[in-house]
């Protein structure tokens, strides 16, 4: 739909520990945590992509309202996906 999925490597979904799925990710796929962006809408997203030292990225089309992702002090906040190529 939004066709950015080029610009990705991985796309991963649920998880019970993100910041330690972010790291097994990362060494799978042989991508420094330097090279890995992660995208969340909630506070404890951001959280865990700052554990995991990878770069993260607040979307407010989610669970968290943009005041609250912008006090979890993502490297990037969008409101729209599109904006992702702005980034990468």
């Amino acid at each position: 739909r939004y066709e950015v999925a080029k610009y990705f490597t991985v796309l991963f979904g649920s998880s019970k520990n993100k910041a330690e799925d972010l790291v097994k990710i990362s060494k799978i796929h042989q991508i420094g945590l330097d090279k890995t962006l992660f995208i969340g809408d909630s506070i404890s997203d951001i959280a865990a992509g700052k554990t995991a030292g990878v770069t993260t990225v607040g979307i407010t089309t989610g669970y968290h309202s943009r005041r609250k992702l912008e006090g979890s002090k993502p490297d990037h906040l969008i409101c729209r996906l599109e904006e992702l190529v702005d980034i990468v």
